[in-house]
């Protein structure tokens, strides 16, 4: 289980940094082409890698296994992608912080709904203290318009749907297929539908403007913010409830705007430091709260064992 909890930290700073980083290059390559090209890179990184490691033949995997990898490539990598973008571009970066900081909640309910993971006090302590410190960082949001809309507010919260169905659905299959297999299976889902998306940036795109580092930064940001953070994913999802995965989420936001700090210099507020504490002990509430589990199951097996032997 530790290692679990160190792996969903190394995927959330698999995703901060590389994020921090690529508004560089996207000053220079067009959203999508950013996207689609990361993948790429994320693919070549992995298929070789599951090849060796793993040695699954895909030939062998069955419809089941393709039909629910591809339901997590959709998921994860195309629709959760055009939402946000969508959202981010019709309203605020404190709004779209605000919705955003809903996705434990939402996971919450669903791991419930969908895999039947109890809810307890302890959990639902660390869900709120999540929720509320991802929701205090959205008000520090640097670059904030004044806009608000309507459809840019639905479009994040289909963002949201999107990562927590993907959450959900990714732990219900976790056993199915192997985690670098799986990661490289839904990096190539992505890479094929977001052909179109990219093709519509290529069009009149100045290849020779970009510089060499700009590239250099998607391909980076393509093996680490894609390739090591799904491979660290989902060797994580065997072993923590999925409404784990969503608290520990809430440090993308923070780790995100330290790096920011640190590396932009941007200002280190009172503000952040609150919301950094509040997630930080709603993590150590969600890992008491799974640590409390596996005793009551511990517990529990010992007197199994006593009534079949009566």
């Amino acid at each position: 289980m530790t290692l679990a909890y160190l792996l969903l930290i190394l995927v959330n700073f698999c995703y901060a940094i590389p994020l921090v980083i690529s508004q560089v290059a996207l000053e220079q390559i067009p959203i999508f082409l950013f996207i689609e090209i990361s993948f790429i890179a994320a693919f070549v990184i992995l298929f070789p890698l599951s090849m060796m490691k793993e040695k699954v033949k895909w030939n062998k995997l069955g419809r089941k296994n393709y039909g629910m990898l591809f339901v997590q490539g959709l998921l994860i990598n195309v629709l959760l992608n055009i939402f946000l973008l969508f959202g981010i571009s019709h309203t605020s970066a404190t709004a779209t912080g605000i919705i955003n900081s809903s996705t434990p909640a939402v996971i919450l309910i669903l791991s419930f709904l969908i895999l039947r993971e109890r809810i307890n006090l302890l959990s639902t302590i660390a869900i709120l203290m999540a929720v509320a410190g991802v929701a205090l960082q959205s008000f520090i949001s640097l670059g904030d318009s004044p806009k608000v809309s309507l459809i840019g507010n639905f479009s994040v919260l289909l963002a949201v749907l999107s990562q927590s169905f993907f959450v959900v659905y990714s732990k219900k299959y976790a056993a199915e297929v192997p985690p670098i297999t799986t990661a490289t299976i839904v990096m190539l889902v992505g890479v094929i539908l977001f052909i179109p998306f990219a093709v519509m940036d290529m069009q009149n795109f100045n290849w020779g403007a970009v510089s060499a580092s700009n590239w250099w930064i998607d391909i980076i940001y393509g093996v680490v913010g894609n390739a090591l953070a799904l491979i660290f994913y989902y060797i994580a999802i065997k072993r923590v409830p999925a409404k784990t995965v969503g608290i520990f989420g809430c440090l993308l936001p923070i780790i995100t705007t330290v790096t920011a700090v640190l590396a932009l210099g941007e200002p280190f507020t009172i503000i952040l430091i609150v919301s950094l504490c509040s997630i930080l002990l709603s993590v150590v509430i969600a890992v008491l709260a799974d640590r409390n589990k596996e005793s009551e199951v511990t517990s529990a097996e010992p007197m199994d064992e006593l009534q079949v032997k009566l």
